[in-house]
């Protein structure tokens, strides 16, 4: 997704154990915003990179979070509770630069359709590994979703708008750099 926005970057894959946050009882945007802030300061102080961008992102249903599952049954069972309901994504992105701290969250509503406990099955042994929820709205999750009320690329797992928007007023995005 970053590439949409920036042209040079590199993936980094932060040193953070995400499903000890999940445990704490504070809200769901409280949590995310959190990780991508552990994610951009472990990040920066491991590479002394100039600028680094982290997301993460947390499904909530019934006032229940459901974080990446661990492994298959978790995720079929999740898929399950998700199936013909209302959720919300939340999606916290944080920036670190030399200069500044820089945090905001994205609230999504999504509804699934009803999943036949066959697809269910087949999705969460093929796609469901490291994602919140146990689905990726960009892969046949996607096709899951009956109404999206909110960021489509949040709900993926970055909101590109309001990461887009924030380094265009700061002067980091321009046509020029693109």
């Amino acid at each position: 997704m970053l590439k949409m926005i920036l042209r040079d970057f590199k993936v980094v894959s932060p040193k953070i154990g995400e499903d000890d946050y999940l445990q704490v009882s504070v809200s769901p945007d409280r949590i995310v915003e959190s990780l991508a802030l552990l994610k951009v300061s472990e990040v920066a102080d491991r590479e002394k990179a100039d600028l680094v961008i982290a997301a993460d992102t947390l499904v909530q249903l019934d006032g229940r979070i459901l974080g990446k599952p661990t492994d298959i049954c978790q995720a079929r069972q999740q898929l399950r509770m998700l199936s013909g309901k209302w959720h919300r994504v939340y999606t916290g992105v944080a920036l670190l630069s030399k200069s500044e701290v820089w945090s905001s969250v994205s609230v999504s509503e999504v509804k699934f359709r009803e999943i036949p406990l066959d697809v269910i099955d087949f999705y969460a042994e093929e796609y469901s590994h490291g994602k919140a929820g146990s689905y990726g709205i960009q892969d046949l999750g996607g096709a899951f979703v009956e109404v999206l009320r909110g960021d489509f690329f949040a709900v993926m797992g970055l909101p590109l708008g309001i990461l887009w928007q924030y380094l265009y007023r700061k002067g980091w995005w321009s046509p020029e750099t693109a």
